[in-house]
């Protein structure tokens, strides 16, 4: 099953279109021309957890389609008891 921080990274893909152009997206929101497709390519292959400074980025790239709590479920619990 996959982790839920990796469906949200490919839902965020799928939102921009492609990996390339969520890249894009960020790169530009974030003024970080270094930030490319193999850095979200990357991300994907180590299922890497997003540091809060990547958070509003997605946000923004995929008009809240994507969201801190998709992206970070450890951090942002649904409040529900455990």
């Amino acid at each position: 099953m996959e982790k839920p921080h990796v469906a949200a990274l490919r839902r965020a893909i799928s939102i921009a279109g492609s990996q390339s152009a969520l890249a894009d997206g960020l790169s530009r929101y974030l003024k970080r021309p270094t930030l490319g497709q193999q850095t979200i390519s990357k991300w994907l292959k180590d299922e890497t957890l997003l540091d809060a400074i990547y958070w509003p980025a997605f946000e923004h790239v995929t008009d809240n389609g994507v969201t801190r709590a998709h992206l970070r479920p450890d951090v942002f619990r649904s409040g529900k008891a455990a």
